[in-house]
Order: C-alpha cells, then structure tokens, then sequence
C-alpha cells in the first residue's frame, strides 16, 4: 500500500486490501466512479511504480470530466501534470477484478488534465478531461457546503489487491461505510480505528460521497491518503479527503474550461478571409 503524506510525496509501502472492511461492489453499483489504468508497460505507472493498469480512482461529475486526486496525475516532484497522459491513461467503468493478461475493455482516453495549482500545499485536486462519454453513467453532483461533524459516508475506490490472494489483479473496486469524525481547515478525515489497512494503493483520488436530501448521492471529498491527526492530547491515524465545497469558484471555473476545450491544444483561430480584390 502506498500512501501520500503531503506535498506529493509517496511513502510507507505496506501491503493490504482495498478498502478493508468494505466489500466488492455488485455488478452495476457506483457507475460514476471509475478506475485510471495506465496502458503503458510495466514501470510506467504511477511514479514509475511496478504497479501496471489500475493506479487510481475518480469520479464521473461531467459527461466528459472526472474529479480525482492531483497527485495520481501529476509529475514526480512536481505540481505539473504528466505530459503522457494523453496516450497512456484510460479511465475505466467496471466492476470486479481486472487482470494483468487480459484486455480491459470499456475505456475512454484522457484527453487533458488540470491541476490545482495549490497541490504543492496540500489541496490535491485535479479534473480530467476525456474524449467521449461514459454510456449510462450519471454525473454525480459536488456538495456546495462542508456538512456538520460526525457524517456517515461511502468511500469507493479500485484498491490494490494483497498480491499472495489474487495473483494477475490489477483492482477491484470496492465500497466502505465510514464516519468522517476530524476535520480541520484543509481535509475531512475518518480514524482508522484498529483497522491496519482501511485503503490501499488505488484508492487514491476516489470519492467520500453522502447521501443528499433528496436520496441522491453527491461527492462531499476526494481521498488524498492518511494523515496522523491530533485529537486532544493523542494523535490518531486517520484517512482524509480534501473537501470539494472549499474549492468550489475553481472547480466551477476549470470544469467549464474542459468542457469548452477538452484536448490539451488551443482552440483553432478563426480562418482569416483573403483579401477583397479591389
């Protein structure tokens, strides 16, 4: 399992099962979340891992733009995007396991990816652009205000498998009930409460989502990794996800900047009319 710390930094490789105490989703549950598989060869992967295809999770919030974490999309050491994401990243609508040998069908490509600019200093967001719709998957909506303390949520992600329970798996996407109990100015978090390895590594980016008035689901967070909390006179440890309602004016504003362009190129100038001949 790996996990980031802060400032994109990864760390603490320990290895576990994907959001334990949680279960496999059944066929067709949670559409709107989806995995981020790397086509490239193995070592590609994130941070030029061993970890080949699933290495992330998001969330479908516009047809064609997904929410995830920055540092699943971003450079090593660095705050920019990957410049490969266009021909490497598919973003991946499943159930199940996926398997290192097989193909991996139902993809659609990255096209572009914006970066909170504030990664760097924690606020690790990003929206990616892809180049056609998911077939029937719905948007999930953002969560316009951080709700009171203590909030049941799902958390849903495509975690790594123990490698010695299933050999050849790429992830498996998988549901847990959690209760966000901490939170500060920064993240919303939830105590690990004796549970060695509540995530793992492709969980990162996926959703805290709470169940609105209406009955709907909407995405209160984006999971970022664990954080060791203080929480009076102890320190707890504690899973956290960076709250999408204190980031909202730039959400909006790079949501809309990927649906009017959503390739990475400007968009084509006007063609200049010839000259009239006099």
């Amino acid at each position: 399992m790996r996990w980031l710390l802060g400032g994109g930094i990864f760390a603490a490789a320990v290895a576990g099962h994907a959001l334990e105490g949680g279960l496999p989703v059944n066929a067709g549950a949670w559409p709107e979340v989806v995995a981020l598989v790397d086509r490239g060869t193995k070592g590609a992967g994130i941070f030029g891992s061993e970890l080949r295809g699933v290495f992330c999770t998001g969330t479908v919030i516009r047809p064609r733009v997904i929410l995830t974490a920055a540092h699943c999309v971003t450079q090593p050491a660095s705050e920019q995007a990957r410049t490969d994401l266009p021909s490497q990243v598919s973003i991946y609508r499943g159930e199940g396991r996926l398997n290192y040998r097989g193909p991996v069908a139902g993809q659609v490509r990255v096209t572009r990816a914006i970066v909170h600019p504030g990664s760097g200093a924690g606020v690790d967001l990003a929206l990616l652009a892809i180049d056609q719709p998911l077939p029937g998957v719905v948007p999930l909506s953002l969560q316009a205000r951080l709700p009171p303390a203590s909030q049941d949520i799902h958390s849903v992600g495509f975690g790594e498998l123990h490698p010695q329970e299933q050999r050849n798996t790429m992830g498996q996407k998988s549901a847990a009930a959690r209760r966000l109990d901490l939170r500060d100015d920064k993240e919303v978090c939830s105590r690990r409460a004796g549970i060695k390895t509540p995530a793992s590594a492709g969980d990162s980016g996926g959703p805290a989502l709470l169940r609105a008035s209406d009955g709907r689901f909407q995405v209160l967070g984006v999971l970022t990794g664990f954080r060791t909390k203080r929480e009076g006179d102890r320190e707890v440890e504690a899973d956290c996800w960076i709250p999408v309602s204190a980031h909202q004016a730039w959400l909006e504003q790079n949501i809309a900047a990927l649906e009017s362009n959503p390739t990475s190129r400007p968009p084509a100038s006007p063609a200049t009319p010839p000259p009239a001949t006099p």
